[in-house]
């Protein structure tokens, strides 16, 4: 009797982490504010070198390419995969976190 309880706890946590994921599953929106916010912090990193004007420009080119539908959204559920350039940029998307894979 303690193996089946066993299983079915087992069983219960599984379930409980695979709806978890499904739930905090980002979306596209999800993803290009956090990549926008990301470009934004960079930029703010580099505007001590004295390119503040180009580098405004630059953000807003990145972040208007990033609405403009450049990254793609791979659902899968549980998880996302966001790639651009046919593949060669590939960010993972799970539990409202993002991990670039290549």
């Amino acid at each position: 009797m303690a193996k089946r309880s066993n299983g079915l706890f087992a069983g219960l946590v599984f379930l409980l982490a695979f709806l978890f994921l499904v739930a905090l599953n980002p979306t596209r929106d999800e993803f290009i504010a956090w990549m926008s916010a990301r470009e934004a912090g960079a930029a703010s990193r580099n505007a001590t070198s004295g390119l503040i004007g180009r580098i405004g420009q630059g953000v807003g080119g990145v972040v208007g390419s990033i609405e403009g539908g450049i990254f793609r959204r791979h659902n899968y559920g549980f998880f996302s995969l966001f790639s651009r350039d046919g593949g060669k940029v590939v960010y993972l998307g799970a539990a409202k976190l993002f991990i670039r894979l290549k």
